[in-house]
């Protein structure tokens, strides 16, 4: 199921100008190749608008100017967008255009309808009309439609047959994690097939560095939490998401105490970043002096559990809580929050 669950009374945002109920001449454009929920939301706005509406639909020549994915033809991409118009009743004026601007820099209209990526376009349109003399026109902009893994929808990804036309994941879920700890890479994956349930998740760990050092402090744990992400995306080109977890020291003013904290940050493909933490604990007087001093936490408390190796298998959490909460879950939890703006995109709209 596409995660957008706005109305489309609320989904509209009004940039310039203001409404008074009246119906208003719309014009809006695009390729509309591989027709999908997004493109429906987009005309749904138009028509909501006004029943005077042009639709711009763009050249063979314009559309594949700066796309390397083959686009289907002038006439195919036509009669499927007819096809749908008459599938919802909706009566337009639909013509081809050969420029980026169409019809939106003629006076007779009040209205465009674009897509959040589209929004400069709109701006620039309104220079242009501007200089031209003419009122701008009044710019509604409709969010971008996400699929079930979390990803906007587009046309490309459907014509991958990545997802299908109401953004379900047909392939499975690639995701790469900026640390070759099993555990780590063990909660992610656990994270990611619970914030996607219906999606298939394949997740590997890379050894990448973090660019701060082994025992990071305050905000650098949370720097290197991000650069694990941005090189693991690096080295994994063709991943769907990247993720990077550091753990780190940082000061808590309210309770007047060192916490050990774990920073999560995930980016994709697309150029979204979301960021979380998971759960701070303080450690034994002992342990935070030796850390203080200069040694890991694996170094502190490894002799204390009989463990040297504890920071990879149960964490000093999983010592310290006597394995009621060991280091897999506080990253699973961690990865988890991390992943909130991506479970639900319709109310983090604004923040992408």
């Amino acid at each position: 199921m596409v995660r957008a669950y706005q109305a489309f009374s609320q989904v509209a945002t009004l940039l310039t100008g203001g409404g008074d109920g009246a119906s208003v001449r719309v014009v809006l454009g695009g390729t509309f190749d591989r027709l999908h929920v997004g493109h429906e939301r987009l005309l749904a706005k138009a028509f909501e608008l006004g029943d005077d509406v042009f639709i711009g639909l763009t050249s063979q020549r314009l559309a594949t100017r700066h796309r390397a994915r083959r686009i289907r033809p002038f006439e195919a991409r036509r009669r499927a967008l007819e096809a749908l118009l008459r599938r919802h009743r909706w009566k337009a004026t639909v013509s081809e255009i050969d420029d980026p601007y169409g019809r939106s820099l003629e006076a007779r209209y009040d209205a465009i309808v674009v897509s959040r990526e589209t929004v400069g376009r709109a701006a620039e349109i309104n220079r242009l009309r501007r200089r031209r003399g003419l009122k701008p026109l009044r710019v509604y902009v409709v969010p971008f439609v996400y699929s079930n893994d979390g990803l906007r929808l587009s046309a490309t990804r459907i014509a991958s047959g990545e997802v299908d036309v109401k953004g379900r994941r047909r392939k499975p879920l690639q995701v790469v994690v900026g640390t070759a700890n099993r555990l780590k890479v063990e909660a992610v994956a656990a994270a990611f097939q619970q914030a996607f349930p219906d999606v298939k998740v394949r997740v590997r760990g890379l050894r990448v560095p973090s660019g701060v050092a082994e025992q990071p402090y305050g905000r650098d744990a949370h720097r290197g939490a991000r650069q694990r992400a941005t090189n693991a995306l690096a080295r994994g080109p063709k991943a769907d998401y990247a993720v990077g977890v550091e753990a780190g020291l940082v000061r808590n003013a309210a309770l007047g105490r060192w916490l050990d904290v774990q920073f999560v940050s995930v980016t994709d493909r697309q150029g979204t970043w979301s960021d979380a933490h998971g759960g701070g604990f303080y450690y034994p007087p002992a342990v935070l002096r030796a850390v203080r001093s200069g040694a890991t936490v694996s170094e502190a408390v490894g002799p204390i559990a009989g463990d040297r190796r504890i920071g990879s298998t149960i964490g000093a959490v999983g010592f310290l809580s006597r394995g009621a909460l060991d280091r897999r879950e506080l990253t699973r939890q961690a990865v988890l929050l991390a992943l909130l703006p991506r479970i639900r995109p319709d109310l983090y709209e604004e923040d992408a």
